[in-house]
């Protein structure tokens, strides 16, 4: 109602200060003129050979790299596996913006999709296979063509007192849908892991878990992690590499869900760092980078 106030903080709006018809009306047209992004088909071949990199590894972790230097109608090979980490099915795309992350994301998808079909055939419900692609933001969620973690379309982690641990804390019902819903998927996403907090890291490997009746890192699916390190860091918890929050004598190692979210960041081992910029070249980038990085000069 554009004749109510609007300005008091926690205020509850009663049904005759809410124009519900014009709410509708406005959700309508926000979602008719943002419609969904359609995924690219990105091809291996499709990419720089930096960005080809991480899509590698990828396919050796999920055992879709072929024979003979991945020779087209070779055999494939068996899942390269790792013997220094816990979590040899983890890897984490790490790369500054205009590296081309969110163009090797789509090969990721493109490319394990389609060899998982060439290889094991289709799936037995005659549904596709699928990689899920995650975010922690809506905003996050819909650049990278995916879903929240949160969401009920993506893993249904908690929101609500999230460092409370409870086993199947949605519900039978809940994690029978969870179940269902990833019986095709062969490998998870996860992007702008900046921004992902360590008990927010720790419920995505327990509902993967979960998910595949298992206690391995992630439910030992194949998960990326990407993101840039130096981008908006996590609200409401610390980036899943910190030890210790506070500062001088205040200072003290995180415990609880957080300390496992940790624990389980440093289980991976397969890690690569994208250095090339490709959106954009030349010294207004280069004084990006220093910024970014905190190294600017006198004359930036």
């Amino acid at each position: 109602d554009e004749n109510a106030d609007h300005s008091t903080l926690g205020h509850v709006y009663g049904d005759n200060e809410l124009n519900l018809d014009a709410i509708t009306a406005k959700w309508k047209e926000i979602n008719a003129s943002n419609p969904p992004l359609e995924r690219r088909d990105m091809r291996l071949a499709d990419l720089s050979p930096s960005q080809q990199k991480p899509v590698v590894i990828w396919l050796k972790i999920m055992g879709l790299w072929r024979d003979d230097n991945d020779a087209e109608g070779a055999a494939f090979l068996p899942p390269v596996t790792r013997d220094d980490c816990l979590a040899p099915n983890a890897m984490i795309l790490a790369g500054a913006a205009g590296t081309g992350k969110s163009y090797i994301i789509d090969c990721l998808v493109f490319e394990a999709v389609q060899r998982y079909t060439s290889k094991y055939g289709m799936a037995p419900d005659g549904k596709p296979y699928t990689v899920l692609v995650l975010a922690p933001t809506g905003r996050a969620a819909i650049a990278a063509k995916g879903y929240t973690y949160q969401s009920k379309e993506g893993l249904n982690c908690p929101v609500n007192n999230p460092e409370k641990f409870a086993p199947h804390v949605s519900g039978a019902g809940a994690l029978l849908k969870l179940r269902d819903r990833m019986k095709n998927c062969i490998g998870v996403v996860v992007d702008e892991y900046s921004m992902v907090h360590q008990v927010s890291m720790f419920w995505v490997s327990h509902r993967l878990q979960e998910a595949y009746s298992n206690e391995l890192p992630f439910g030992g699916i194949p998960i990326a992690w990407c993101g840039d390190a130096a981008q908006i860091p996590p609200v409401g918890g610390s980036s899943p590499w910190v030890y210790s929050v506070g500062v001088g004598s205040q200072a003290r190692p995180v415990v609880g869900l957080a300390k496992k979210g940790y624990d389980l960041w440093r289980t991976i081992k397969n890690v690569v760092i994208l250095s090339e910029t490709r959106r954009q070249t030349g010294p207004f980038s280069d004084f990006l980078s220093r910024l970014r990085d905190g190294n600017n000069s006198e004359e930036d």
